[in-house]
């Protein structure tokens, strides 16, 4: 079954150790923007399922890209090495940034 939109409910995320913040905006069709989710500090241990005050819905055709900064300087009280190199991979050894989506589909 084609879907012609959903509607997104919730964002958990996941960050590593470097994680300092994250934002996923969403661009609709039409090029109007919104954002999901703006966490302006990030915690580690705050890797919750964020839910929505208000259901947004997604076009078909819509563009969602997250974005996150990390900090891997000496200065970061959670950076575990700051000699090594960071790589952003789905490795639990390594530092990552997902995010899923909790949604309705609403069918064509």
């Amino acid at each position: 079954m084609f879907l012609k939109c959903i509607v997104l409910r919730g964002l958990p995320s996941h960050i590593h150790f470097l994680g300092t913040s994250a934002s996923v905006p969403v661009i609709q069709p039409d090029n109007a923007g919104a954002g999901i989710i703006n966490i302006v500090k990030f915690i580690l241990v705050w890797q919750p399922t964020y839910l929505l005050a208000e259901p947004m819905v997604l076009l078909f055709g819509s563009s969602v890209n997250g974005k996150t900064v990390f900090n891997s300087s000496v200065y970061d009280v959670s950076n575990p090495d700051p000699n090594v190199t960071v790589i952003v991979v789905l490795q639990c050894w390594e530092e990552t940034f997902i995010g899923y989506f909790s949604y309705t589909d609403l069918p064509k």
